[in-house]
């Protein structure tokens, strides 16, 4: 009974774990676009980006409820920040047309606060 409840349990980790893969590959993608100064591929890496980490931080929202850790709002909250942020700097790209070395910048940024915030999620699916 035991091994099933893990095999059970990997089973639904392993979309997850998935997800993060590609939201990380993502995020990669986008530090490459803006290195390349390609402003139409950045605004899409952008776009993806946003789509990609709203399904995960929905995943990992309901996971979380599930265990309450004591930093779920907090947790809520950095979601919700970083998600306005790449609209704004989805909405900024859009305005200016061509993208800059403080894109490279933020992009750069974006990809830290990923690995920083999918290994927090781990701590707190454990509390």
């Amino acid at each position: 009974m035991y091994q099933q409840s893990v095999q059970t349990a990997a089973r639904a980790l392993r979309p997850v774990d998935e997800h993060r893969a590609l939201l990380l590959a993502e995020a990669q993608e986008l530090v490459q676009a803006a290195v390349a100064r390609r402003a139409p591929v950045l605004a899409v890496h952008v776009e993806r980006l946003a789509a990609l980490a709203g399904a995960l931080f929905a995943e990992e929202e309901r996971r979380l409820r599930e265990s309450e850790p004591p930093s779920l709002e907090r947790h809520l909250r950095e979601h919700r920040r970083f998600l306005a942020d790449l609209d704004v700097f989805s909405h900024d790209l859009n305005r200016r047309g061509t993208p800059s070395l403080a894109d490279l910048r933020v992009a750069r940024h974006v990809v830290g606060w990923l690995e920083a915030h999918l290994g927090w999620t781990g701590r707190d699916a454990r509390s």
